[in-house]
């Protein structure tokens, strides 16, 4: 966004765990060019599921994201279900507690405003 709050990322179709790290690298870049933390919206609506061994991948990844992090927000979870419940057993409670499932993208920019609040 114009702010640099958050980033914004979808998933579409069949995704692989590189292009998951493209992303990650993205948000690394990002996150230099701000001093606040940066929150991220990923949008799992139209994807087909999710590689092999994703939820441990995803896991190892957050280590990044607690540092200078702020939300995850996680839409279309009806695709991403077990792994995102899966993931949870993966991770630290100090982090589990910044990721949020909503159903929409307004949900999800509604829900980032106020709790920078």
């Amino acid at each position: 966004d114009a702010g640099k709050s958050y980033i914004y990322v979808q998933f579409i179709g069949y995704w692989s765990l590189e292009e998951y790290d493209a992303v990650c690298q993205k948000w690394r870049e990002l996150i230099q060019e701000v001093a606040h933390p940066l929150s991220v919206i990923a949008n799992f609506a139209d994807s087909q599921g999710t590689p092999r061994d994703a939820s441990k991948h995803v896991a190892d990844s957050l280590e990044q994201f607690v540092e200078k992090g702020d939300m995850i927000v996680i839409l279309g979870i009806s695709a991403v279900l077990d792994a995102y419940n899966n993931l949870s057993l993966h991770i630290p409670p100090e982090t589990a507690v910044r990721i949020k499932a909503l159903p929409t993208i307004q949900a999800a920019l509604d829900y980032l405003k106020t709790a920078k609040k």
